[in-house]
């Protein structure tokens, strides 16, 4: 990816506090258990596969299966690979079509549409720096076609909305704009590309952009040419927010020197996240677009990132994972951070926001989730400069316990009278509303057992009763024996 100019001379930020819910050891620290990370260490995708490739990205459908692609640093072309699921293996690295356009950008993208099944893959072509698409279907690829005849200058980043429409995001080359289209499915058909509303000129590093689908928004962040950090929200209709600067953010504080990425956990919420000018360390921002607002952008302690930092969510957990290559080692980082994590710091040994995946270099890291599985696929580029991968999986939150069964709802009761001619009869006549839960009711008067009843009883006539107060008591019972009562006093 691009990275926007250094200033000198400028005083750096020195922090005295992080902002909450940033967890700043491992999981597996947390957790207990040894070793998160399969393979450890990390492995290439194919090891007969040995062209350069500046970074691998992913991407995951429904079912598990792991889309990579990346630039083919000797043939320039795009290539890519399919972990399946089921099998636990690799397809062998090919070219995403035999007679693809280059890619002179040094990342392929993709992103899976959740309603159609499909990939689709941007990149830049080589030969004349235009952006370029191709749809994969889980068998084959289309043919590569031109997104827009005019070149870019930058890499094409593109997200779905679930529902059939891809977003593109990239800089016109002319202009230094950020620019945008919408790929519709049905129709297989672009927008006609165009600048995002009050941008302003000389965007210096790559037009990123991701999906909520709760709010049905997308977030587009990008570096503006002065150093500061832009945002916009396409709600797929109009432009909710245009071209705007991400608050708080300045020269003289988090300032990014690489591009601006997102990622949310559609509820809402972005984690938004780069690599700060002045200290080289990882920074976080979180974008509620339900309010709208933005947290305080906070820096992750001694991550001294090299390059871009990224992230990637998990529905099962609430966690994100962001990944990072460390600017001393060289090795790929991460961090996991979690909005609603108490204590907001865990001690452990060393007390340390990063820890190192297993054992290779690295360019930029990526990382896509498998929905709901507590699974990370991370990709990057190892020291041969050959695609490598491991997974990194969570241990799952255990199942929440049985719901304690409830109280008998509306527990209520009225004395009435039965006249057989001659004679009458007084008796208290009960209801309630049937308690979750519960397999069985004991039923009670002035603290006697007179009834046990089956879990679908909701009424009960207690007969010859005196014309006087009687209380009575309604127990619930569960399966494991636990009780909740409800009582009511009846009669004069």
């Amino acid at each position: 990816m691009l990275k926007a100019f250094k200033h000198s001379s400028i005083q750096a930020f020195k922090h005295s506090s992080i902002q909450a819910f940033l967890v700043v050891s491992s999981l597996f620290s947390v957790q207990g258990y040894s070793d998160p990370w399969n393979p450890d260490p990390a492995t290439s995708i194919n090891a007969s596969y040995q062209s350069n490739s500046p970074s691998v990205f992913s991407s995951c459908d429904s079912s598990g299966n792991f889309l990579a692609t990346w630039l083919d640093s000797t043939a320039n072309v795009p290539y890519y690979s399919i972990y399946t699921q089921s099998t636990g293996l690799w397809s062998s690295p090919a070219t995403i079509m035999s007679a693809s356009p280059g890619a002179s950008g040094t990342m392929v993208f993709s992103s899976f549409d959740s309603s159609t099944g499909n990939f689709l893959a941007t990149w830049q072509n080589s030969s004349d720096n235009t952006p370029y698409f191709s749809i994969y279907d889980g068998g084959s690829w289309t043919n590569p076609v031109q997104i827009w005849n005019l070149a870019t200058s930058s890499d094409v980043f593109c997200s779905s909305d679930g529902n059939g429409h891809f977003l593109a995001t990239w800089i016109d080359t002319v202009s230094n704009k950020p620019y945008y289209a919408i790929y519709t499915e049905n129709s297989t058909t672009w927008s006609v590309p165009t600048f995002i509303p009050s941008s302003l000129a000389n965007a210096a590093a790559d037009v990123v952009s991701s999906y909520d689908s709760y709010t049905g928004n997308f977030l587009i962040t990008w570096v503006d040419g002065s150093g500061g950090a832009y945002y916009a929200v396409y709600n797929q209709t109009t432009w909710t927010t245009t071209a705007t600067t991400i608050p708080n953010v300045n020269n003289n504080y988090g300032s990014p020197i690489s591009s601006v990425l997102s990622s949310s956990d559609s509820q809402g919420n972005f984690l938004v996240t780069w690599n700060d000018n002045n200290t080289d360390d990882a920074v976080f921002s979180t974008y509620d677009s339900r309010t709208p607002s933005w947290s305080s952008p906070t820096f992750i302690t001694n991550s001294q990132c090299g390059l871009d930092v990224t992230s990637s969510f998990d529905s099962s957990t609430g966690n994100f994972l962001v990944t990072w290559q460390d600017n001393n080692s060289n090795l790929p980082y991460y961090s996991i951070y979690n909005p609603s994590a108490s204590p907001q710091y865990t001690a452990q040994s060393p007390v340390a926001p990063t820890n190192p995946i297993p054992n290779l270099t690295s360019a930029d890291i990526f990382a896509a989730c498998y929905p709901g599985s507590g699974t990370f696929l991370v990709t990057f580029t190892d020291s041969n400069n050959v695609p490598a991968y491991t997974f990194y999986t969570e241990t799952l939150p255990p199942p929440p316990p049985p719901s304690p069964v409830q109280a008998p709802g509306n527990f209520r009761g009225k004395q009435k009278v039965n006249n057989f001619g001659v004679v009458s009869e007084r008796y208290n006549a009960l209801s309630w509303e049937a308690s979750i839960g519960a397999t069985f009711y004991r039923l009670y008067r002035n603290g006697t057992l007179i009834a046990t009843l089956g879990s679908n009883a909701t009424s009960y006539d207690d007969h010859n009763q005196p014309k006087q107060a009687q209380s009575y008591t309604l127990t619930a019972v569960d399966a494991g024996g636990a009780v909740a009562s409800s009582t009511v006093s009846v009669g004069k």
